[in-house]
């Protein structure tokens, strides 16, 4: 950088015009001599460095790092606090509540400077790692973007099925995943996963799920031996490493009145059908830790269907007493509105966000997926 912008702040004119004469070119220097103009020039010029005396009769000095340290919270400012004598207290009190460095005064030329030094190489330290998280964070913002475009497009439209989404990543990418493909003019193919972990590491398994349950749409292999082929992939890609994806495939089949699915360590899929609510827990433990084989399981219904997918991210959260909601509370929730023939999943996400003082603190991603069956075009919800 080319300057680095230093406010000196202190009482003593002597002192102030003191550090003036040993600073070089490379500082742009602001002064202050009451406390309360501090605070207002520091939003102005947004220091790099704080030279700041303690004694100063309108505000406490040590009021002034916590204010900046914790209500600011400016963790970047590299504050050199000037104290009048060598106590300890008043040094350990200094460090804990913010301060970089201490200037014991009267100080000589090459004391401060020494002093200054340091900061400026922290202060490049920090404009690097800025930079540094800059390139990440733009990275990441393009693996995020790509993420979208995997997901299934909005004007998909099968005869019969209605369909509700919800997608919510925690961060810029996302591990969770949903889909749906026509097998056949009667036949919906659909699925959930959730990737362990979070950015592109759980987005490029993420893109192997999906690129695997897209492969189908050509070559209507079944459930079970798609799962297998996804379980055989992800143990050739991650087997060895901590990585694991949990799995929920389903097909529902209009003509037949018949629903196959396979659940791989997902959470429990809610399925109302016919007035009667079941949930569907894992037959299998999660992909990518053991080879395994799979078998399809069939429920069969008369009138209607309806199937509520999501991730585990919808129950995963703490309430005020640091209890977490809990999947037994979600579900009881949910199986009240699964139940209806007609539902939306924005009234699941009203639902969940009054269900405390404060709206949840959701720290995963949040994927869900709605499948009802319609007899006819008048059967859609609205």
């Amino acid at each position: 950088m080319s300057a680095y912008k230093i406010l000196i702040a202190d009482h003593s004119k002597d002192t102030v015009d003191n550090i003036l004469s040993f600073l070089s070119d490379s500082f742009e220097p602001e002064v202050v001599f009451s406390g309360e103009e501090i605070v207002d020039r520091y939003y102005e010029i947004k220091p790099d460095i704080l030279i700041l005396g303690l004694d100063f009769s309108d505000v406490d000095g040590f009021e002034l790092i916590h204010y900046l340290r914790n209500v600011v919270n400016d963790q970047d400012i590299y504050i050199i606090v000037l104290i009048d004598n060598d106590k300890d207290d008043l040094k350990i009190k200094s460090l804990n509540i913010g301060a970089n460095d201490l200037l014991l005064k009267p100080f000589s030329r090459e004391i401060l400077q020494s002093r200054l030094k340091v900061a400026k190489r922290q202060v490049e330290l920090l404009e690097n790692l800025k930079r540094a998280y800059d390139r990440i964070n733009k990275e990441m913002r393009l693996v995020s973007n790509l993420q979208l475009k995997l997901l299934p497009k909005e004007d998909f439209y099968f005869q019969g099925i209605e369909l509700q989404s919800y997608y919510r990543p925690s961060g810029q990418a996302s591990g969770d995943y949903y889909d749906y493909i026509k097998i056949k003019d009667q036949v919906l193919r659909f699925c959930i996963a959730d990737v362990s972990g979070h950015g592109a590491r759980a987005a490029f398994i993420m893109s192997m799920v999906r690129t695997i349950f897209r492969l189908e749409e050509s070559r209507f292999r079944s459930i079970a031996e798609l799962v297998l082929m996804l379980n055989k992939s992800l143990l050739d890609v991650v087997g060895e490493e901590s990585d694991f994806v949990t799995f929920f495939v389903g097909e529902l089949d209009l003509q037949q009145k018949k629903f196959s699915y396979v659940n791989a360590g997902h959470c429990p899929v809610i399925i109302s059908a016919d007035d009667k609510i079941q949930h569907l827990p894992a037959d299998y433990p999660v992909l990518g830790f053991f080879d395994l084989s799979f078998e399809i399981k069939e429920l069969t219904y008369n009138n209607y269907c309806n199937l509520f997918l999501y991730t585990d991210g919808f129950y995963e959260w703490e309430m005020e007493n640091g209890e977490q909601f809990g999947l037994d509370r979600f579900l009881d929730l949910v199986d009240k509105y699964v139940a209806k023939k007609c539902i939306y999943l924005e009234e699941i996400l009203v639902v969940l966000n009054n269900m405390s003082e404060f709206p949840p603190m959701y720290r995963d991603d949040l994927t869900a997926l709605f499948i009802r069956t319609k007899e006819s075009e008048d059967g859609v919800c609205s």
